[in-house]
């Protein structure tokens, strides 16, 4: 049953290359961040904010791509040639 989920699952992932999404500069920032794996906290200390102000922005990229984790979103957002 995975195998079936996850082959329908990436089905869908190249049917639908274009993500139409507008992430603010902020969001990119910390996408950046999650990209070259730093972690919530340490996000927060570089750029001075509290750890719930990213699980806030991290939270809305999320919902921007449709996605249930953070490799999901880098995932499709490479895909879509976004980053």
């Amino acid at each position: 049953m995975f195998n079936y989920l996850k082959g329908k699952d990436y089905n869908y992932m190249e049917k639908n290359h274009e993500l139409n999404i507008c992430l603010t500069e902020r969001e990119k920032l910390i996408l950046s961040f999650l990209i070259n794996g730093f972690s919530n906290r340490e996000i927060a200390q570089k750029i001075s904010v509290s750890k719930n102000t990213i699980k806030l922005h991290i939270s809305s990229i999320l919902k921007k791509t449709n996605s249930i984790n953070r490799a999901s979103a880098i995932y499709k957002l490479t895909k879509a040639n976004y980053i």
